[in-house]
């Protein structure tokens, strides 16, 4: 991104008077061309539909160097909401992750979280921590799983469906076994009851795959068979026997 949180402070020092100057000394020729050419936050078409210019327009800015000072106002404003939409979302994510207190000679793991005053009010999740360092790990590892399970909604779900039109099987298969394994590390420490139905059907699934577990599947209405039909119908696993 050519317009990102280097730009924060810059933009929380602006006051009425010198919100144009900032404009006019942000965008140029060159730089507005590198924002269109990274459709950054604009396409050329997209940026001329949003300012109500026709595109014979843009390209006589471009070409004369001559963008007027309304416009580069109007252009900043998506970019300057981004890095403070980004912020706040920062700081939002800070003050609820586990903080660290030391409580004599030892330490103890606190989340702070408001009532209904808007009062920050701490919740002690793990106390009698021996050392700094074991603390450390225990909220990172909380971080890491809140971490993990933002790269499975955006990054393995959008390389999921990019690897699905059948190219790579087996890169498919890790990518979709390796989403599994974080759902259910994240389900283990946050809803372990969750964790727990599902490794009870994933044993079932394997049991399955067994000489008695096929006979018990044939069975007419088998209550095995029959939970298994009703995950697979649901979604929630499917018919290969993989956590969905």
């Amino acid at each position: 991104m050519l317009f990102d949180r280097n730009h924060l402070t810059p933009i929380l020092e602006l006051n009425a008077s010198s919100t144009a100057e900032f404009c006019d000394g942000y965008f140029d020729a060159t730089t507005l061309s590198e924002h269109i050419e990274r459709e950054d936050p604009f396409s050329r078409k997209e940026l001329c539909k949003y300012l109500g210019i026709g595109e014979s327009t843009l390209t006589g800015w471009l070409k004369e160097d001559r963008i007027p000072l309304m416009a580069k106002q109007a252009m900043i404003l998506p970019l300057a909401h981004r890095v403070l939409k980004g912020e706040v979302t920062r700081l939002k994510k800070e003050s609820e992750n586990a903080q660290i207190l030391k409580s004599g000679d030892q330490y103890q793991i606190v989340v702070f979280k408001p009532d209904e005053s808007g009062e920050a009010i701490g919740e002690v999740i793990a106390d009698n921590i021996a050392d700094l360092r074991t603390a450390r790990i225990f909220v990172a590892g909380v971080q890491a799983l809140n971490l993990l399970g933002e790269c499975d909604d955006l990054a393995l779900e959008y390389t999921i469906e990019h690897f699905s039109d059948g190219e790579y099987p087996d890169h498919l298969e890790n990518l979709e076994s390796l989403r599994d394994d974080i759902r259910m590390c994240r389900a283990y420490a946050v809803n372990f009851d969750h964790w727990r139905d599902w490794k009870k059907v994933l044993a079932d699934v394997e049991y399955l795959k067994t000489k008695e577990g096929k006979k018990q599947a044939m069975e007419k209405d088998g209550p095995l068979l029959k939970k298994l039909r009703d995950a697979i119908e649901s979604g929630e696993i499917s018919s290969e026997g993989n956590k969905s």
